[in-house]
């Protein structure tokens, strides 16, 4: 991993700044373990897994950004300039799945199935903006977006056994799924001072989209009376939408704060995997919803004391939601869902050495409508993976290390309540029960003159095995089939050093 960063003031009023970023991840294994669906226990023993085939990944990033600010003193123009490559290669063993779908679609023999896939996304992406100075009464901001995205994603389902990964003489599936994404969007927000304690902001973006998607596939799961046969499926789509943002907020004190906000947002559709070949590429719809928050934020105790709550209700519609249909992935619309809930954050610094800090959370997230995507034919299942309750504790300690370092020592608790994975009653995303799981950590951290700082952390210092998530893909083919569940790290222990090199910014 590396970064590097470049700071230019070419003069008073134009700086340059430009960052690289590269990160490089291998693996070779899933970090998952065993657990029976009914009892959510342990098939093996905690963090045991037995896969018939190694499971190697790698995952590398490439960021270059750079960002031009100019105050023209009228107002301030910046400039955003992005480029992303991500590539992923990884190979997972779905014997289970798929000795499922071939033993009992097909009735082929049983065997050990790996899914290899090689992704690389390249993305440029430009920002614009112009915004007016701060302090005056109406305050303004204008800008413009636009991105290019390719994506080359290659698949083969795999025969392990057979040299070529080829079951009786052909391919389970092959797949070459190239696809290019536009986008292009203006936004701007006016924030209004009626007074110096009320002000109104009110903002509005405009987003269109191009997709275009192609799959040349061949196999058993593409074409099954002739599975040599590669096809060619080129699908397009465009699609636009304008969400919106409404914030008034009243002041009652400079250290007294409560605001109201009404937002929009919404994520892409577009083309799928097509099943069924010659009716072209099935398209999924843009999910969209709406978030409605009322909240405060307060200075307590000349300044040594912050506390932070807001309630919310978020209306989400045409949830976008994954299915396997015969063995292969779609992404498939869905109903509608209703989030409620209340977010609370306080600190207080205790001395001048030691703050304590404090966060809480509760959500309420269910499905508002029928999923017939999903076989639910009644509204009220709980969201996969929204912990009811989620709390953080911490308290920080700082203190001097001899005339020219200082130090702070730092204990956190995190606590995730239950959560869910899968929907209950369903036989397509089959429920399994996530418990709650609490994790300590330890940080020291010392502060040396020239950037030299050096952490030294021991994290999950219990040594908690918390479920994270999970997935039950298999047991829609196989009710039984044990559980892979992701679990949090072990206990760490470990040492970091860092060196900043120039003048930090």
């Amino acid at each position: 991993m590396g970064r590097a960063q470049l700071l230019a003031q070419i003069t008073p009023d134009l700086s340059v700044k430009l960052t690289a970023f590269s990160q490089k991840i291998r693996g070779d294994g899933l970090n998952v373990d065993f657990r029976d669906i009914t009892t959510g226990q342990p098939t093996q023993d905690v963090y045991d897994q037995q896969f018939a085939l190694r499971q190697p990944e790698s995952n590398s990033l490439r960021m270059f950004s750079g960002v031009i600010d100019w105050n023209l003193h009228w107002a301030t123009f910046t400039s955003i300039t992005a480029y992303q490559n991500n590539n992923g290669t990884y190979l997972t063993d779905l014997s289970d799945l798929y000795n499922v779908v071939f033993h009992d679609f097909f009735g082929f023999p049983l065997s050990e199935y790996g899914l290899y896939v090689d992704t690389t996304t390249r993305k440029t992406s430009q920002e614009f903006r112009l915004q007016s100075p701060q302090g005056q009464r109406f305050e303004w901001l204008v800008g413009a977006y636009g991105a290019h995205e390719t994506t080359h994603e290659f698949v083969n389902l795999q025969n392990a056994p057979d040299p070529q990964g080829l079951l009786l003489g052909f391919s389970p599936f092959y797949g070459v799924l190239p696809s290019l994404y536009k986008e292009a969007s203006v936004f701007a927000d006016g924030t209004y001072h009626f007074t110096d304690q009320f002000d109104v902001t009110v903002g509005a973006r405009y987003s269109r989209n191009n997709q275009h998607y192609q799959q040349f596939a061949n196999g058993w799961l593409v074409v099954p009376v002739a599975p040599g046969l590669t096809t060619h499926e080129d699908a397009t789509a465009t699609q636009s939408v304008t969400t919106w943002l409404l914030n008034p907020r009243y002041h009652f004190t400079k250290d007294f704060m409560v605001y109201a906000k009404v937002a929009s947002g919404y994520r892409p559709g577009g083309p799928n995997f097509v099943l069924q070949l010659g009716q072209g590429a099935p398209t999924f719809q843009p999910d969209k919803l709406w978030n409605y928050e009322i909240g405060e934020k307060a200075t307590l105790l000349d300044g040594r004391a912050t506390l932070n709550a807001d309630v919310y209700d978020i209306h989400w519609s045409r949830i976008q939601l994954t299915v396997n249909n015969g063995g292969i992935n779609q992404i498939e619309n869905g109903g509608s869902a209703r989030i409620k809930g209340a977010e609370l954050s306080a600190a207080l610094k205790a001395t001048s050495h030691l703050t304590f800090t404090a966060s809480g959370a509760y959500t309420d997230a269910k499905l508002s409508s029928a999923v017939p995507a999903l076989g639910l034919t009644q509204s009220g299942s709980r969201l996969p993976f929204s912990a009811k309750f989620n709390v953080a504790l911490a308290a920080t300690y700082g203190f001097n290390v001899g005339s020219q370092s200082t130090g702070q020592f730092t204990l956190s608790d995190t606590w995730v309540g239950d959560r869910t994975a899968g929907y209950k009653g369903s036989p397509i995303a089959p429920y399994y029960q996530l418990p709650g799981y609490n994790t300590t950590n330890l940080d020291l951290a010392i502060y040396a003159p020239h950037g030299i700082e050096v952490d030294a952390f021991l994290h999950n210092a219990f040594d908690k095995a918390g479920q994270i998530s999970a997935t039950t893909t298999t047991n829609e083919y196989d009710p039984f089939a044990p559980v892979p569940v992701v679990l949090s790290q072990p206990r760490t222990l470990g040492v970091r050093l860092t060196i900043a090199l120039g003048n930090p910014y």
